[in-house]
Order: structure tokens, then sequence, then C-alpha cells
């Protein structure tokens, strides 16, 4: 009986004791990125996850993929991808506050082009 009261309470702790901000950024956000180049971007975040696109209809075209602190909001994300027939590599840094984010992005192929980025919550 005390081993299963005791099993209980520690459940229940566990639980109690698990971070209040754990998926507090969950969703799909949508937005622009400025800079050389100019276009969409789109994030989803899942938990400590963040997937996204970067595209405009001049044959610029990116994939975001990194973490998010949960507790913080700060995003820290590689991207790779390519303009035309050019392939770079880059990153996309930023973070989450309130129903939006913002931030900055660097991509380095034969060229090395940057800017910024921010997007709204779009879905939850």
């Amino acid at each position: 009986m005390r081993s299963a009261f005791a099993t209980a309470l520690i459940v229940t702790l566990l639980h109690l004791a698990s971070p209040s901000w754990a998926g507090r950024f969950d969703g799909v956000y949508e937005g622009e990125f400025l800079g050389e180049f100019t276009g969409r971007i789109s994030i989803v975040v899942r938990g400590e996850e963040v997937q996204g696109e970067m595209s405009n209809k001049h044959g610029f075209s990116g994939t975001i993929a990194g973490k998010v602190d949960p507790e913080t909001g700060r995003i820290a994300c590689d991207l790779t991808g390519k303009f035309l027939f050019l392939k770079f590599n880059g990153i996309a840094a930023g973070a989450l506050q309130g129903e939006g984010a913002q931030g900055e992005w660097a991509a380095q192929g034969m060229r090395k082009d940057k800017g910024t980025w921010y997007v709204v919550l779009a879905q939850r």
C-alpha cells in the first residue's frame, strides 16, 4: 500500500515539475525575409525542433532546420539551398516572442548574402 502511494506521489510530483514552457512556441509561422534576396519564409516549431523554408520567385530556395531554446525562444538553424544552379549553406538565427519571431540569415556559396527575416504565428 505504501509503495503504491509513494509511486503515485512521485509520478504526480514529476508531472508538476515539468516545465510550463514546454511547447509554448509550437505552431506554423509565416512571413518575409529581406536582404540581397527577398521572399517568403515559413517555419514550423514543435517542441525544440524548428523546420522551415525560404523561397522567392527568382529561383532562391532554402531549407531551415535547427532548434529553439524552449526557455528563451532563441532560434539557431542551419540553412541550405540553392539560387538557380548555385548551392549554398548558411545560418538562420533569431528569437520567438509572443506570436512572432525575427532574426537574421546569412548564406555562403559562390557569394555571400545576408539579411533579416520576420514571421508571425499563422496556425497553432
